[in-house]
């Protein structure tokens, strides 16, 4: 391993998450919707079950920010490489169910008319995944499916009949986000900047 994947090792190997806050969120929001939820069959599932209690969380729980929402993404990525540099093809499925219950979410936010959220979810999950494309073993298949699902959200976001207002606020986003990435993550540069661009181009049009 070379001097540069050791410092990006240490430098993702964990991500500060109050895991315990959140599971206390989802247990909450179950006993109070008893309705949605099979407790005896769920609440066993997510204590035994990690990855369950992740994509739990990511479905139910509000996030209200990019950085909750990459925190929880690459804590449960630091906890399926389990001490390795890379992540396992099953790892990855399991990242990939999670970042699909986010999706989700960023699809429910846009119908509600919750633009900037919906953009802001899809950008977050972009800029865990990005960095990982590395530590993985199938050259990284899995996340690449990920990430081409988050930009093309943003880009049926920029397809919208939006104020120019609100695609000023994404693409003000969108641009720091873009700016402020390592050198070294910078593997999707060019999706990033079609996307700005969209964003621009709807905003002058709007």
């Amino acid at each position: 391993m070379s001097k540069s994947e050791k410092w990006r090792y240490t430098k993702f190997k964990a991500s500060p998450f109050p895991l315990e806050n959140y599971t206390a969120q989802l247990i909450e929001i179950m006993v109070k919707q008893p309705e949605s939820f099979d407790q005896q069959t769920l609440l066993p599932l997510i204590q035994r079950e990690r990855s369950i209690l992740f994509e739990r969380i990511a479905r139910f729980v509000p996030l209200e920010t990019a950085v909750e929402i990459t925190a929880l993404l690459k804590a449960f990525i630091a906890e399926e490489k389990k001490g390795a540099v890379k992540i396992s093809e099953e790892g990855e499925l399991g990242v990939e169910i999670i970042t699909n219950a986010f999706l989700e979410r960023g699809k429910g936010l846009i119908d509600t008319g919750n633009y900037l959220l919906a953009a802001e979810l899809a950008l977050a999950i972009i800029l865990a995944i990005e960095s990982e494309l590395c530590f993985v073993y199938d050259e990284g298949w899995t996340y690449q499916v990920i990430l081409f699902e988050c930009f093309d959200l943003l880009r049926k976001i920029g397809e919208l009949q939006l104020s120019p207002h609100i695609f000023e606020k994404i693409i003000l986003t969108t641009t720091e986000l873009f700016n402020n990435r390592p050198e070294e993550d910078r593997n999707y540069d060019n999706k990033w900047m079609e996307v700005i661009l969209t964003f621009k181009n709807a905003s002058r049009n709007h």
